[in-house]
């Protein structure tokens, strides 16, 4: 895992990022208030520094440094990485539209029971090994919620995830592999909850824990720029599924074709794009 020592520059950059960073939460501050935009909008214009990721067809907004980088192999609706420090990235992810709805990100219970099902979802399925000598562990270190700018209700948890792996992972016994352990890895990771379209989002920025202090508030004025929005097309989808069957079988082949493409099954041109403004 690269330190502090081999990134020389990455504390003065997050240093005047995150001087930046309080630009933006005025700039969004005073045109949802004074200039009558629409919250979720109000990141439109972001500061020098910054671009702003404004997603018109899912429905959401998020602001990033602008010297972060899109990585388009990715499953996920969007994903950005810090290229100054490998462990430093984010992703947008968004429940399907024909699975789970929901109203409120308060469906999922409480935020404390969220953030247990996160851990748990952590441990024992994402960051799962099946390599021998391999331990991993987690830690709750915060879980909140508030109400955004857009009015609505975000869940913000944060988790330490840290990988032990053996020095001598095919010695005869347990005891011995369990004897010399040393960390593989060790990060924190941010996770932001909303819900938006009956759909669930998911902001998740990653750090390294040893560089957490310094890029901790950086990284928190990332999650509280990412707002929601309803978008038409999926109340206007909702409407014509439920008239599909009785009045036009051959629509459901429309509905399909539709959601293809904004999944990305459209083929190779359909994946998402950020433009000089930040739009897709």
């Amino acid at each position: 895992m690269p330190g502090p020592s081999q990134e020389p520059n990455t504390s003065d950059l997050s240093k005047l990022e995150r001087r930046q960073l309080l630009t933006v939460g005025v700039l969004a501050a005073t045109a949802a208030l004074l200039g009558g935009a629409r919250p979720a909008q109000a990141f439109y214009q972001a500061p020098p520094g910054f671009r702003a990721l404004v997603d018109k067809l899912d429905g959401y907004t998020v602001v990033y440094p602008e010297r972060w980088l899109p990585v388009t192999i990715t499953g996920n609706d969007c994903f950005l990485r810090n290229p100054s420090n490998i462990d430093e990235n984010l992703f947008v992810d968004i429940s399907s539209p024909s699975s789970t709805q929901f109203g409120s990100v308060e469906d999922l219970g409480s935020v404390e029971k969220t953030a247990q099902d996160i851990l748990e979802k952590y441990i024992n399925r994402e960051f799962m090994s099946t390599r021998l000598g391999i331990r991993r562990e987690g830690q709750i270190l915060s879980a909140s919620q508030r109400t955004g700018t857009d009015g609505r209700t975000y869940y913000d948890i944060a988790i330490r995830m840290t990988s032990y792996a053996s020095r001598s992972p095919y010695v005869a016994t347990r005891a011995e592999v369990l004897r010399d352990y040393g960390i593989e890895w060790d990060r924190v990771l941010l996770t932001t909850l909303g819900v938006a379209n009956k759909r669930l989002y998911e902001l998740r920025l990653q750090t390294a824990t040893d560089t957490y202090a310094a890029s901790g508030p950086l990284l928190t004025g990332i999650a509280n720029s990412f707002t929601l929005k309803e978008v038409e097309v999926f109340r206007e989808r909702t409407e014509m599924k439920v008239q599909e069957d009785s009045r036009c079988p051959g629509l459901v082949n429309i509905c399909q074709a539709a959601t293809l493409a904004r999944d990305g099954g459209g083929g190779e041109d359909s994946g998402w794009r950020i433009g000089a403004d930040g739009q897709r």
